[in-house]
């Protein structure tokens, strides 16, 4: 039975890099050992990451099971014709539910058994990569704002809302349950000299040695710039007209205007004592994530300490003339 590498994440951890590489490396790292899955003959998008695939497999239609049911079979045949195991890459199985199914966790239970019966001819084992939950949080809060088509709430109240996402043992007893226990990493360490690279092939024992790795692959939004796209998603409808808007933004400085007026390093979290509670609301899931997939770590901390550092400060509400300038920008488009 053929081997698959199930990477399902986590968001934040590296992946959009990882995939982007593997994509422009699949030929080369067939020959080295593994293969980057593509879908074969079937028409379906595959920018990087097998996003599409991962929100198909969501689908009900007959139709849909059948096409997918395709590409697997596509990929065992690759697997055994060149020998080597089968890589599938994307964040979305860390949240992904069936369309059909409800409360959340049933949906998500439903979901793995749904994509564990379609990749039944494979011996599955899933890479997760974790990053500590602050960072993680505030991570995604600014990935949801980047790609968001709506006004999120202020950081601190999206965080007291909570997010399945951030519920890292249950979600990850779901996947282990459908599959097996596979591969847990702790984002922070997995970097060395390549960045994540080197650590994440070497972890399924593939070498890229003497292939290009990129430094940055996509430049986060700032804190002021944050909460200044938060504004502007009332405006935006549509994913394309967001990119447009943070373009015309970082070239109009608009957030320098926040950001001198301040002496203070700024951040999304309203003080360093919010930012630790928050890690500390998190302690029993951690523990549990620790006991349950890093047995081996004995009692050793999965994640580094958090460090007081320089004194951080909230992002004050937008000037009046920065939402001046946004809502002329929307106007004259």
């Amino acid at each position: 039975m053929p081997k698959l590498y199930l990477h399902a994440g986590t968001y934040k951890t590296g992946t959009t890099a990882l995939q982007k590489f593997a994509h422009a490396n699949r030929m080369e790292l067939l020959a080295r050992g593994v293969f980057y899955a593509d879908y074969g003959k079937d028409p379906m998008p595959l920018p990087f990451g097998h996003h599409r695939f991962a929100l198909a497999v969501t689908r009900q239609k007959t139709e849909v099971i059948e096409r997918l049911t395709r590409i697997v079979e596509h990929w065992k045949t690759v697997a055994e014709t060149e020998g080597v195991p089968v890589l599938f890459s994307s964040e979305n199985l860390f949240m992904r539910r069936l369309e059909s199914a409800s409360p959340y966790w049933e949906a998500r239970t439903a979901y793995m058994q749904r994509l564990a019966d379609l990749l039944e001819s494979f011996d599955v084992e899933p890479i997760i990569v974790y990053r500590r939950p602050d960072d993680f949080a505030r991570s995604l809060y600014q990935e949801r704002v980047t790609n968001g088509l709506k006004r999120l709430p202020k950081f601190h109240e999206w965080i007291a809302n909570g997010d399945p996402m951030l519920e890292y043992t249950k979600n990850t007893s779901i996947i282990a349950e459908k599959f097996r226990n596979g591969h847990h990493f702790i984002y922070e360490e997995l970097s060395n000299d390549q960045g994540i690279y080197a650590g994440f092939f070497d972890s399924i024992g593939v070498s890229i040695e003497g292939l290009e790795t990129p430094s940055v692959v996509r430049k986060s939004l700032s804190p002021a710039e944050t909460v200044i796209k938060n504004y502007a998603n009332k405006f935006i409808s549509a994913v394309p007209e967001g990119r447009d808007f943070v373009n015309w933004m970082r070239q109009e400085n608009l957030a320098r205007e926040i950001e001198e007026s301040h002496k203070h390093k700024l951040a999304l979290w309203r003080s360093p004592k919010e930012r630790a509670d928050f890690l500390a609301s998190r302690k029993e899931d951690i523990e549990q994530l620790r006991k349950k997939f890093f047995s081996d770590r004995g009692d050793a901390k999965l994640f580094p300490e958090l460090q007081e550092g320089d004194a951080v400060y909230e992002v004050p509400q937008l000037p009046h003339t920065v939402i001046a300038e946004v809502e002329k920008y929307f106007k004259e488009r």
